[in-house]
């Protein structure tokens, strides 16, 4: 009876921990403290923008259901998005979002390019292994907030691993 129960909680161990290496994974690289101010002032005054680099999925375009998911993460406001900058409240105030390396490792690197102006080369897809991206907030070319990430490598943006990740991600550059 106890080894049936000592092999069921291996089991379910295993399990868990095979799951854990699929889960999304981040880390905050910088906080200024002040990213929730400045987005309140920035959604007063429209929608945020989201800026995309990279194309991480062969057919499907990430832009839209990024900048989509970051909405849905900020529940503590009313919050409205934009991926053209036109658009934007104040395209000053804005989400870069860099999948694979397509901005490289350098959260201030991603600031200093105005709105609309990346100047950055796309990342080609990687399927296969973990989904790799570097969000930050600017304020114009200042860093507020930036954060790492990776996911086990989803099939297309609307993966619930692809929203658990840009979810993540996106509360702890607005923590609640």
């Amino acid at each position: 009876m106890l080894r049936r129960l000592m092999t069921g909680l291996v089991a379910a161990a295993t399990t868990l921990v095979g799951a854990c290496e699929d889960a999304p994974r981040s880390t905050v690289l910088f906080a200024s403290g002040q990213a929730n101010t400045f987005l309140d002032y920035a959604a007063s005054r429209g929608p945020l923008l989201v800026e995309t680099l990279g194309q991480p999925f062969t057919k499907d375009s990430v832009g839209q259901p990024t900048s989509d998911l970051i909405a849905a993460a900020i529940t503590r406001r009313k919050l409205t998005t934009t991926t053209d900058s036109a658009q934007a409240g104040d395209p000053a105030f804005r989400v870069k979002v860099a999948f694979n390396g397509a901005g490289g490792k350098d959260p201030n690197r991603l600031c200093a390019a105005p709105a609309g102006q990346n100047g950055l080369i796309s990342s080609a897809p990687k399927t296969g292994e973990r989904l790799e991206i570097l969000a930050v907030f600017c304020n114009d070319q200042t860093l507020e907030a930036a954060v790492s990430g990776s996911v086990a490598y989803p099939t297309n943006p609307q993966d619930p691993q692809f929203a658990a990740l840009i979810k993540q991600v996106t509360r702890q550059i607005f923590p609640q």
